[in-house]
């Protein structure tokens, strides 16, 4: 039996109100372009209100590029792509992002370092740019370029072992957020995130800094708490890595230190030129194939590098190493004072003691130094940097640290 002309009708209808068609089914989404700074200069109507006509429109999806975040935590939006900068004279070509100082700054996806600005105390200080393996580009600006617990615009964020030509991970870290350039003494500490397309032209991240955002899974360990996060904090300022992941985000303040990795921190800290200890002192011709890094582990444990390390490190051979490398720096022959001719001298436990006092990296509420407990990461840096006077830490406060 036929359903009528009527049926049909009803038929039609209802597939029109609930068919694919109404239910967004089988319709391809457009995408719109990405957004460039011309968007915003519509003459006659002023940079806002063309931002506004821009941001509303609604017959395409924004455009967005596959990216990771370039914060180790999302941030919080403070300026957008095309806001009136010096009065309405020039727009921002980028997206502002507030972060607490010296959060982690990532690269947001694999590429090259093309460009890094680093000197201290210049209004160029601090940006770095990666170029990306699919031809667009990213610029990370207003890096810190402040000494920790200070505002001296005296040092930079960006990573000490970064040169320009290196290749990055999409995840890897370049700086630290920071206020330097033109954002000294004006906001909040905060990234500049710049994207530009494979014509170099600088386009509207925003959407994609959101939909990064709500991918990153990493979060700030909540460590203000924590009795020695000063040096881990201490040590960013500087540039330098003190990770214990292949990430470069973990800091593991709690694990065992070794003296090794130590080492290595004392001699980036100080600007050591380790090989010109070895050239200098024969370390290697007296030692086989000892590099000056196994050299010092050994001497200082006294015991093969292999079989120190997964001992750990006391106060007291802290002690010996913040010496050491204090010692070097400021001496003109070093501090290898041969006693014969293939006989080193290092400073023992007293000779450390007395040169750390003498320095004022030592205080005296700090005596005795134990020579037993196994001092933790977070601790041992603390104590490291504080020695070697990388920066001031009161320890002797009212509820000082604990020697144990």
């Amino acid at each position: 039996m036929g359903v009528g002309v009527l049926g049909i009708a009803v038929m039609t209808v209802l597939l029109l109100l609930f068919g694919p068609a109404a239910q967004g089914q089988g319709l391809e989404t457009t995408t719109c372009d990405p957004v460039t700074i011309d968007a915003f200069a519509v003459p006659g109507k002023g940079a806002k209100a063309s931002k506004k006509a821009n941001r509303t429109e609604t017959d395409c999806t924004p455009f967005v590029y596959d990216m990771d975040h370039p914060l180790a935590i999302p941030g919080r939006v403070i300026s957008d792509f095309g806001d009136e900068r010096d009065g309405g004279r020039r727009l921002h070509l980028g997206t502002d992002v507030a972060a607490p100082l010296l959060t982690p700054v990532l690269s947001v996806a694999d590429g090259v370092v093309a460009t890094i600005h680093n000197q201290a105390g210049t209004d160029d200080c601090c940006w770095v740019s990666v170029d990306h393996d699919d031809g667009w580009a990213s610029l990370y600006i207003h890096l810190n370029n402040d000494h920790y617990g200070t505002d001296d615009g005296a040092t930079s964020g960006v990573r000490r072992d970064l040169s320009e030509g290196d290749r990055v991970a999409a995840g890897e870290i370049l700086g630290w957020v920071g206020d330097s350039g033109n954002a000294e003494d004006t906001v909040s500490p905060h990234l500049h995130f710049g994207l530009l397309n494979r014509a170099g032209t600088p386009i509207d991240a925003g959407p994609s800094l959101a939909n990064s955002a709500s991918r990153t899974a990493f979060v700030l360990p909540d460590d203000e708490g924590h009795p020695y996060r000063a040096g881990t904090v201490a040590l960013s300022s500087l540039g330098l890595l003190w990770a214990c992941d292949e990430t470069g985000l973990m800091t593991c303040p709690d694990d065992p230190a070794m003296v090794e990795d130590l080492t290595r921190v004392a001699v980036e800290l100080l600007g050591i030129d380790v090989d010109g200890i070895e050239t200098t002192y024969g370390i290697e011709a007296l030692h086989g194939d000892a590099t000056p890094h196994e050299f010092l582990v050994e001497k200082l444990m006294n015991c093969p590098e292999d079989e120190c390390r997964p001992r750990g490190v006391t106060r007291s051979e802290l002690a010996r190493l913040a010496a050491i490398m204090s010692r070097f720096l400021i001496s003109e022959k070093g501090i290898f004072q041969p006693d014969s001719e293939d006989a080193p001298r290092l400073p023992g436990r007293n000779g450390a003691i007395d040169f750390l006092t003498f320095t004022g990296g030592l205080e005296t509420c700090e005596l005795p130094l134990d020579a037993r407990r196994l001092l933790s990461r977070g601790e041992a840096v603390y104590l490291l940097v504080d020695w070697l006077g990388v920066i001031t830490i009161d320890s002797c406060p009212e509820t000082a640290l604990p020697i144990r």
